[in-house]
């Protein structure tokens, strides 16, 4: 499986990919890493490791998987690019949260491959002892 599985994706509305696919954890989290206006992502499904590729290109991301987990992560990229959330749901009752809305309609929120990894890293970030508190 050294080619890429490649397709093209249509976001139902504006994403902001640098927003939604940001590292999140860190500078030095190794499992998200930025290059120009790619994105890449390793991760593991049950089926096996995958690594993604995804770049915003015009209207549509292309994306590019490769390992033996590919074909399981296709069915989830929907959620890990934010199309299952629904920004219009959110009616803001606070000034400050209304004004991020306009200034970010691109921003998505999106779903982990794993709750592991989407949990650990919070969780160690948010250890904080007593004496740094």
């Amino acid at each position: 499986m050294n080619s890429p599985l490649r397709l093209s994706l249509t976001p139902p509305g504006p994403v902001d990919l640098p927003r939604v696919l940001g590292t999140g954890f860190g500078l030095g989290e190794p499992s998200t890493r930025r290059e120009g206006e790619a994105f890449w992502r390793a991760t593991r499904v049950t089926t096996g490791p995958v690594t993604i590729r995804a770049q915003l290109q015009q209207e549509q991301i292309a994306i590019e998987l490769w390992g033996a987990g590919r074909d399981e992560a296709v069915e989830r990229l929907e959620g890990w690019l934010g199309f299952f959330d629904q920004p219009q749901a959110l009616v803001p009752k606070d000034d400050v949260v209304a004004r991020a809305q306009k200034r970010h309609p691109g921003l998505r929120l999106s779903r982990g491959f794993d709750i592991f990894e989407v949990l650990l890293p919070t969780i160690l970030g948010q250890r904080v002892t007593g004496r740094e508190a």
